[in-house]
């Protein structure tokens, strides 16, 4: 019987182990552990995919320069890991490869070196298996969505200067709603005078205790950017979106940084007939039955975090007349075994 299962993981956020790092030795064993265990489940699982954030692109302080894949991918305290990767890819059917926005500049030359037993790691820009969908759902959060309006060369979106600033305190700050806590309200910012992008950055700059003369040093060959030339940036943030997609959708699109992608997952269903779809990006994970605002029943899904102690991920079991869909979370027994813990639904 050929193997029908996807994996879903996501926001693992895989860096070089600095202090300011999400990622750390404390999450490396069940990551290594995890990849081993479906590397060996071949005979089911017939795709893992790797939906976003895998790698960390974003997280430094104003004056150091956040890691590159070259690096990351080099770097000793990662070997296990993509020794781990590598079997997947050489025993699994396909193991593919999404950009999120901490690693929306990873290339397919980047990743050429993941290669094992003749095969290499796919990149793509959404899974899409007939009706099942998946993408890492930052195009539809307004601070994290690729942006060539406000910054041409390179498409930072705001939240790229919002991780650098925040990462310059010593705030925790472990996924894109916690900056909802330094704004006293996010969308009544949205309404008045003040924009967006002045009342976050203007908070953050409070807590990392950096003024608006502060230089924002940027990857090569780009010369360093003041926090105030940010705030100027992307002074129009939130007219540039209303103007493109909507007040709904952007009031949405904020939303979806701080709670939920939930209202996405319900439009992509409506629009494209799907009957599940997975997302990811707010680092929290949750799964969802029902038909409220489709036609028909559907399963949104988000793959949630793996820098914690009890990591996430989404398991769609694809068969001939049915959708097996489980949240499962990464646990270890008193033996320190790893084991899954299941929550499933059912679509036929």
């Amino acid at each position: 019987m050929a193997p029908s299962k996807r994996i879903f993981i996501s926001d693992v956020h895989i860096g070089m182990r600095k202090k300011y790092e999400w990622f750390t030795d404390e999450h490396k064993q069940n990551l290594v552990d995890m990849l081993k265990l479906i590397a060996n489940q071949g005979d089911t699982v017939k795709d893992l995919v790797l939906l976003g954030d895998f790698f960390e692109n974003w997280l430094a302080p104003v004056n150091v320069l956040p890691p590159n894949i070259k690096g990351i991918l080099k770097f000793e305290g990662n070997k296990e890991i993509i020794n781990a990767l590598k079997a997947c890819i050489k025993n699994l059917t396909n193991v593919f490869y999404l950009n999120g926005n901490h690693d929306m500049h990873v290339t397919g030359n980047d990743l050429k070196q993941l290669t094992a037993g003749g095969k290499s790691i796919q990149p793509i820009t959404c899974y899409n298996a007939g009706l099942l969908y998946a993408e890492h759902g930052c195009r539809f959060a307004m601070f994290n969505a690729e942006d060539r309006i406000h910054d041409p060369l390179d498409g930072y979106p705001l939240g790229y200067f919002i991780s650098r600033i925040i990462s310059s305190s010593n705030e925790k700050y472990d996924s894109p709603g916690s900056i909802a806590s330094y704004v006293d309200d996010l969308l009544e910012a949205a309404l008045t005078t003040q924009t967006i992008s002045e009342s976050i950055i203007e908070a953050l700059m409070e807590v990392a205790h950096l003024s608006p003369e502060t230089e924002i040093k940027m990857p090569k060959p780009r010369r360093p950017l003041k926090i105030k030339e940010v705030q100027k940036k992307y002074a129009t943030l939130w007219d540039c979106w209303v103007r493109k997609f909507g007040y709904r959708y952007s009031l949405n699109a904020i939303r979806g940084e701080m709670y939920s992608l939930e209202w996405f997952g319900d439009r992509l269903c409506k629009k494209n007939d799907f009957k599940v779809v997975v997302l990811a990006h707010t680092h929290k994970a949750e799964m969802d039955k029902d038909q409220l605002f489709v036609s028909h029943d559907r399963i949104y899904a988000n793959a949630g975090f793996w820098v914690t102690k009890e990591p996430t991920f989404i398991e769609v079991d694809k068969q001939r007349n049915k959708y097996v869909v489980a949240l499962c979370k990464v646990k270890r027994d008193n033996a320190g075994k790893l084991k899954i813990e299941r929550q499933e639904e059912v679509l036929p």
